[in-house]
């Protein structure tokens, strides 16, 4: 190519030299640089005089593989185009498109041209496009759903996790339509075929679609989903986004769920306990949260009349409801309590409840939430005031008994003190011996009848009592025999106490007649204690004794000889000590009751 020298062709190729938006240098073969235009001087930092003074080892990286290609082109065809790499004045380095001629000037000298094109900001641009469509490759790719691209009814694209969802490989899946993946019917008269062609419609008109559908992956295992499609505009096309979210799992726990919920709620109607939950308002009230059917069952009341209330303590007995409201005032986090109170029903009618109540803190909020379970135990309060009716019945009539036996012992013990006037004196003795001992077994009886228990007797009471009757039979001055008394709180049943203090009647009887002759003072101490596992009684005199050769087990006292049987009847030990008057030690333990009928 040669170039012209008409002057006015000059003036015209000069103008588009100098006004070029694209850098032009003009060089000899070897690279020398003979002039650049301004777009050159402000790509490349020099000025006019500076780029005659370079050659193109300035402005290029020599280093670049694709210089010496584009360098051998250019010999051969004259012209080349291709990317190198540029160096500023600066010395930072850009990537820029070059296109270079070989021509000749009008003086027949070889010349070229480089025109270059900056590319930096190209290659900004290459890279945040490569960089966007990376990140959101990776997203597509490693969403937690399923997404895939339909053109029409056909899916064109998926990600990974779709392929994981329907169990197919990319081959398998791109091209098919929604329909090769589910079951016929989508329900009753509804086919997955028209159902899923409505659903494309409506999202393609621009209506985004929500809903749950039933799938089967490729070898015809079924799973449910929640589908979403929405509109997307590529270019000047309309494509359908689907998303998919295998619920299959969720679906069967919201299905146990409901059976467990039915299981549940068939109990509550069954069942006459109820159930509840409420939360502390703002205005310091509990307000229902829910409560189980049987409450209703139990109390009449619909739930509408509950929800108006806020709380199902308006059901509460009057004379109870400050039993009710405590309750809930105690309450704090993680306590728990018990109240037992009276409900009405719509009826009037009182029905008895146990509530069990569990303070919690609320999730949703910084209020106390309460769980609660009342059970009615209507039927066994009627139970307990039957029972208890009838032990008051039966106290009374023990408490009758034991009075009667008293009265009938008292008619006895006075039959014996009329006949003791007609006897000789000798047995009067007898018969006043035998008073006594019917008068100790009707003090036990008259203990019991006044006793609270009705089946114990208290023994220091009734030792006390023992003592000051047969004191006021048998001794005539006021100070003669000193009483001392070391009695622990020992209640014993009527078989132990009996023949205990039959035993007591003798053993006292015997020293207020004969320890204490002739009016001699002197002193008796009876004692009852527990030691370990076992009852210890002592009466004690220091009156003038009783012989050496007395031989308990074979004498001719009645009164000693059913001493002797009566501690046989308790299983009792017998210690006789005579060194300073008379001490009997009785052991034994408290008789078991035998039960007669």
């Amino acid at each position: 190519m040669i170039i012209s020298t008409n002057p006015d062709s000059n003036q015209v190729y000069k103008f588009i030299f100098e006004s070029s938006l694209e850098a032009i240098l003009l060089t000899k073969p070897d690279g020398t640089i003979l002039a650049a235009n301004l777009a050159a001087k402000e790509l490349f930092g020099y000025s006019e005089e500076e780029f005659r003074s370079l050659d193109r080892s300035a402005i290029l990286d020599m280093e670049d593989p694709k210089l010496p290609v584009l360098l051998e082109e250019r010999q051969i065809k004259g012209k080349a185009k291709g990317e190198l790499t540029f160096i500023r004045k600066s010395g930072e380095r850009f990537s820029g498109l070059i296109s270079s001629h070989i021509f000749h000037d009008e003086n027949g000298h070889e010349r070229t041209t480089l025109i270059i094109r900056d590319l930096t900001e190209t290659k900004k641009t290459e890279k945040a496009v490569k960089e966007s469509e990376t990140y959101y490759r990776a997203i597509f790719d490693n969403a937690g759903d399923g997404i895939l691209l339909m053109e029409q009814e056909h899916f064109i694209e998926c990600n990974e996790k779709a392929l994981e969802i329907y169990g197919v490989t990319r081959d398998q899946i791109i091209g098919q339509t929604p329909a090769k993946f589910s079951p016929e019917m989508q329900g009753p008269g509804l086919k997955s075929e028209d159902m899923a062609r409505k659903h494309v419609k409506h999202a393609l008109q621009g209506h985004p679609q929500n809903f749950e559908w039933e799938h089967k992956r490729l070898d015809g295992t079924p799973f449910f989903a929640e589908v979403t499609l929405n509109r997307l505009k590529i270019e000047d096309e309309y494509l359908i986004q689907a998303m998919v979210r295998d619920v299959t799992l969720r679906k069967e726990t919201e299905d146990l769920l409901k059976k467990s919920e039915h299981r549940y709620k068939m109990v509550g109607q069954l069942i006459s306990d109820f159930a509840y939950s409420c939360v502390h308002n703002s205005d310091g009230i509990y307000v229902i949260d829910w409560i189980t059917d049987s409450f209703y069952h139990i109390t009449g009341f619909t739930e509408d009349e509950i929800k108006s209330k806020k709380c199902w303590l308006f059901t509460v007995h009057p004379e109870d409801d400050k039993i009710a409201h405590d309750q809930l005032k105690e309450l704090k986090v993680g306590s728990t309590n018990v109240r037992i109170f009276r409900v009405k029903n719509i009826n009037g009618e009182v029905r008895w409840i146990k509530n069990h109540v569990k303070c919690v803190e609320d999730d949703h909020s910084d209020n106390l939430r309460i769980y609660g379970a009342a059970q009615d135990i209507t039927q066994l309060k009627q139970r307990e005031e039957t029972i208890e009716k009838s032990l008051r019945e039966k106290e009374v009539l023990l408490q009758e008994i034991h009075h009667r036996v008293k009265n009938n012992m008292q008619i006895i013990s006075s039959l014996l003190s009329l006949q003791s006037d007609f006897v000789d004196k000798d047995m009067r003795g007898v018969l006043e011996g035998s008073q006594n001992r019917v008068k100790s077994m009707a003090l036990v009886h008259e203990k019991l009848y006044r006793s609270h228990s009705l089946s114990r007797i208290e023994m220091a009471d009734y030792i006390q009592s023992l003592v000051s009757n047969l004191f006021y039979s048998y001794i005539t001055k006021k100070d003669q025999i000193k009483l001392i008394f070391e009695i622990e709180d020992i209640e014993f049943n009527i078989e132990t106490a009996i023949p205990c203090g039959l035993i007591l009647n003798e053993l006292i009887t015997n020293s207020l007649k004969y320890a204490f002759p002739s009016g001699r003072t002197g002193e008796m101490h009876i004692s009852l204690k527990l030691k370990e596992d076992n009852y210890q009684l002592i009466v004690k005199d220091d009156g003038v004794g009783i012989p050496e050769d007395l031989d308990f087990k074979n004498v001719d006292s009645l009164g000693l000889k059913l001493v002797t049987s009566l501690i046989n009847q308790l299983d009792g030990e017998l210690e006789v000590d005579r060194s300073c008057g008379t001490e009997f030690k009785i052991t034994f333990r408290e008789l078991e009751y035998t039960k007669r009928i």
